[in-house]
């Protein structure tokens, strides 16, 4: 699991850094260059984007998109931190204290990535309306969070079922 979101925070990663190099937040000649710096700064001075962790990534990920970046962070699982410590040959315990499970949590983002939202930060805005957090602690805010999810699919269905083929009539 773990090499499927590093390829995810890679393509965000460089996706935000052509963006923000469009945009002149970074200098089209050295843009990579001041990711790396930028990536310094949270991993001990080691300019490498490759040598940061899953979760030094999501940092970096948020400050791109702190500069402006429309692209969205990838969750990290358990699962996904479990193997990257396995990799890196260091055992790795990640306890839940959340209540909610992996498969849960990744069945409410199938159920999200079903959702055509208008703007790239449509799911963080639900999850933070329904349950006051950018992800559920437990089942009772998990169902919510997925009720709410299916309410929004139901709904462009039913609009999109209304919507008359322009190409007959």
């Amino acid at each position: 699991m773990a090499a499927d979101v590093y390829k995810l925070q890679n393509v965000t990663i460089h996706t935000a850094r052509q963006q923000l190099e469009a945009a002149g937040v970074l200098n089209p000649w050295s843009g990579l260059d001041q990711i790396r710096e930028m990536a310094a700064e949270i991993n001990s001075g080691i300019a490498s984007i490759s040598k940061l962790s899953l979760e030094q990534r999501r940092e970096l990920i948020d400050r791109l998109i702190e500069k402006g970046a429309q692209v969205k962070n990838p969750f990290i699982y358990d699962s996904d931190l479990r193997t990257e410590a396995a990799k890196a040959g260091v055992k790795r315990k990640v306890l839940n204290f959340r209540g909610v499970s992996e498969k849960e949590l990744r069945l409410m983002d199938a159920l999200a990535a079903q959702v055509h939202w208008k703007d790239l930060g449509g799911y963080a805005r639900l999850c933070d309306k329904v349950i006051k957090g950018p992800r559920p602690k437990n089942r009772k805010e998990l169902t919510a969070v997925c009720a709410a999810l299916r309410s929004m699919i139901k709904r462009q269905e039913a609009r999109s079922a209304e919507v008359p083929d322009e190409g007959h009539g």
